[in-house]
This record gives C-alpha cells, structure tokens and sequence, in this order.
C-alpha cells in the first residue's frame, strides 16, 4: 500500500511510536499532521522529521479543543493515536472516564482522548482511507 498522497494525522506523534510513524509516512510520501499537548513538544518534533510535516497543539482531554483542532486539520485519510498519557499519570485507569451525550467530557486518560477524537474524525475522513 502506497502512502502517496494520503493525509495522515498522527496524534501523539511528537514522541516514541507516534514519532516514528509520523517519519515513516512522510519518508513514504504521505502528507503528515502531528499533535501533542504542548507547544514545544511539536516544535521539537518538527525539527526532526522531514520538511513538509505539519504540526498543532492538541490537548485530546477536552471536547472544544479536539473539535477546533479538527476543523483547522481538514479532512484526512488515516488518523493515527498513539496518546499513552493525555495529561494524567502513566497508570491512568482506562475505565474512569466518561463522554457524555451533550459533548462534555471528564477525560483523565488515553481512552477518552481517543473516544473524543474519533467522535470528531468520522465525517472528516475518506471512508476508504
């Protein structure tokens, strides 16, 4: 499968696996969007992967900042989460945590994150992607 001209967004792409898969596409000729929670973890990354990545802050425990940053993306192919903390500790508990119906979210670990980012990616990606 070429990467050629896909879009792929790497969330949790700034560090470790997500960084790695971020290389790999681009070297494969994908057009790359990373995110992280912090500024300088992006700008870091940035410097590190070929020219071209694209790269934006994304805090994927909150419900407002997880649509904005999807609507800045655009639509997409592949959406890649490789998130292993979304801001609490290392041991966070997959099962405390909770999306509710009207958007709102307590979110203190990965699970969520990933939750309120697929809610937010469907309508944006191809479906054969």
């Amino acid at each position: 499968m070429s990467l050629q001209g896909q879009r792929i967004v790497v969330v949790g792409g700034t560090s470790g696996i997500g960084l790695a898969v971020a290389d790999a596409a681009a070297r494969e000729g994908a057009e790359v969007v990373v995110a992280s929670r912090r500024r300088e973890s992006v700008d870091a990354a940035l410097k590190q992967l070929p020219q071209g990545v694209a790269g934006d802050v994304l805090d994927v425990t909150s419900e407002t900042a997880v649509q904005a940053f999807f609507a800045r993306t655009g639509a997409f192919d592949h959406l890649v989460f490789t998130v292993n903390r979304a801001g609490g500790t290392a041991l966070a508990a997959t099962v405390d945590y909770s999306v509710n119906l009207d958007g709102t979210a307590t979110a203190d670990d990965l699970a969520a994150g990933a939750v309120l980012a697929g809610r937010r990616t469907a309508e944006l990606m191809d479906h054969w992607g």
